[in-house]
């Protein structure tokens, strides 16, 4: 089913469209991040019954779209998936708050509502990550009037959580006598818990750039805070996968040895998000994480097919060129 975007009557004309259920709907006439934007505020969309997928090309576009988006309603939500902000072949690592704002966005994913807005890059989308099943079966709860694991340290840093004297992003904990905080990938602020004894006397959130708490909570879900994980069911395999690759490249000694006994220690080193692939024996892209079927709106198509061609393009060149690297 074809629309032209005439002013007002495309609108209209969509919004007759998805309540017929066709399976493809084209809209002509423009490429603008703008026009999807206003598309996204309208009532056509505020009352899906599915949630709703914005893909776009690049990340630029979709900065231009969550823009547009506050203009039109600075207080719709939306979630975002990132792509890694560096290359596997930079020599750099991924910023922390990336790999946390991945995660966030699998969360909400599985859980997502009818109308709830989400939207990411083809390469934010091709990226592969940790298994849902595993994802679902490591994440926990707590709830106020629970005692706390008493192996609760344990327990976060087997998710990828790290101990930190002051929790200001994804990822962290800090236990201060009777006071926990974290910053689960389950939510935008950090989650503070006064403790009575080991019982969890009263939850609240807090900004982590004030420490100041807000509002109060009654249960906080505890997700994986890495893609890459630790999982002594899988651990055999993960050193087996990568020792394996490595036959075929010409890594130096010293560094298999250094990585391999940083694994060994389970020690969550620098750009080991970029060791996925050997970690586990199947991985899921992010759409996978939906549990429902979703409503999905692709801007511009044909550039978003080009810019599904130039990034594997881009990395396989990368790879050709970058045979000395370790990961």
């Amino acid at each position: 089913m074809d629309i032209e975007t005439l002013p007002f009557q495309s609108f209209q004309s969509l919004e007759r469209a998805l309540r017929t259920n066709a399976p493809y709907i084209r809209v002509t006439g423009t490429h603008s991040s703008v026009y999807l934007a206003a598309l996204a505020c309208h009532s056509c969309l505020q009352n899906s019954h599915r949630p709703i997928l914005f893909v776009f090309a690049h990340a630029a576009a979709e900065q231009s779209f969550q823009e547009a988006l506050a203009f039109f309603d600075p207080t719709l939500t939306t979630h975002s998936l990132p792509a890694f902000d560096v290359s596997p072949y930079s020599h750099l690592y991924p910023n922390r708050n990336k790999i946390g704002e991945r995660l966030f966005w699998l969360y909400r994913a599985q859980s997502a509502r009818p109308g709830e807005i989400f939207t990411a890059s083809v390469e934010a989308l091709c990226q592969n990550t940790i298994p849902q099943e595993l994802f679902l079966d490591l994440s926990f709860s707590l709830k106020v009037g629970d005692d706390l694991p008493h192996n609760f340290s344990q327990q976060l840093e087997t998710l990828g959580y790290m101990p930190s004297p002051t929790v200001e992003s994804y990822g962290q904990y800090a236990i201060r006598g009777g006071i926990v905080d974290i910053f689960p990938t389950s939510s935008t602020t950090g989650v503070r818990l006064e403790l009575f004894g080991d019982t969890i006397d009263s939850m609240r959130t807090f900004d982590p750039e004030s420490q100041r708490s807000s509002s109060t909570l009654s249960i906080v879900d505890i997700p994986p805070a890495r893609e890459v994980l630790f999982i002594e069911d899988h651990f055999a395999e993960f050193i087996q996968r990568l020792t394996k690759n490595w036959k075929d490249r010409p890594v130096q000694d010293r560094d298999k040895q250094e990585i391999i006994h940083q694994l060994q220690r389970r020690h969550y080193f620098h750009g080991l998000e970029f060791l996925l692939p050997f970690a586990y024996e199947h991985l899921q892209q992010p759409l996978h994480f939906f549990m429902s079927s979703l409503q999905v709106f692709f801007l511009d198509p044909t550039e978003i097919k080009r810019s599904f061609d130039d990034t594997f393009s881009h990395f396989k060149s990368e790879a050709d060129e970058s045979q000395d690297l370790v990961i």
